[in-house]
């Protein structure tokens, strides 16, 4: 069902209909929760389909994105695939994408995190979910070794965005952006790790400031997530 929802970030419902309509196809837990909370975001008219791993593989979908990959984005008839590539073009037509970052230095930042966190952090992820993939043996212990390893590059990149926000609130500057968005399931797989995101103590409050952001909010309850407690002391 098409929505519309207020948001701070949107002029108005009545504005946002004249939008082309927009569908997003996601995984829930995926990193196309990012694009779930941009739209949330904006407060547009869109509808989401909910995919199994199973159907990003059936044929229908495989000809909307041959990679069988989420998200996918469709608006009216054309369709948008990758992060950062769906990120960019919505920044393109939603300029409040990008936060307060106006200038084109500040947005160069944005789009080398947008870059980092797509390029780096994303892939690094994939050995420790499905390590599998990333070995020709099946034994328990070359699989474990796949995992270390992917664990130990995450935690590189982790603390590469732990020494930026030491002196920034989020990573798109001073103000949430599409940034902090695609960041902001990778934080929330991070929890999974051996060196969980509550060890990194800036990466911990930008994942806890997100939290307290109505539009994050909507898209973890659509995706049905649940949240891993706050370690911070009493």
């Amino acid at each position: 069902m098409a929505v519309c929802r207020q948001s701070p970030l949107a002029a108005s419902c009545h504005q946002e209909r004249t939008q082309a309509m927009i569908t997003l196809y996601y995984l829930p837990g995926t990193c196309s929760l990012a694009e779930h909370i941009v739209l949330e975001w904006l407060g547009l008219d869109y509808e989401s389909h909910k995919m199994s791993r199973a159907e990003l593989k059936s044929a229908e979908y495989l000809r909307l994105n041959p990679s069988g990959t989420v998200p996918t984005v469709m608006i009216e008839d054309r369709v948008y695939t990758e992060n950062a590539a769906i990120m960019l073009y919505l920044a393109r037509q939603h300029p409040q994408l990008w936060g307060q970052s106006l200038d084109e230095e500040a947005r160069a930042t944005q789009t080398r995190w947008l870059a980092f966190l797509t390029g780096t952090l994303h892939p690094h992820f994939w050995p420790f979910f499905n390590p599998g993939r990333f070995s020709t043996h099946a034994d328990e212990a070359a699989l474990s070794a796949v995992k270390a390893a992917a664990m130990a590059n995450v935690a590189r990149d982790f603390e590469i965005l732990e020494a930026y926000l030491h002196n920034h609130s989020f990573l798109g500057g001073e103000t949430p952006s599409m940034v902090d968005a695609m960041a902001f399931p990778m934080l929330l797989w991070g929890y999974k790790l051996s060196k969980p995101t509550s060890e990194y103590p800036h990466l911990e409050a930008l994942f806890r400031h997100m939290l307290e952001n109505p539009g994050v909010q909507r898209a973890v309850e659509i995706h049905g997530i649940q949240i891993p407690e706050s370690q911070a002391a009493d």
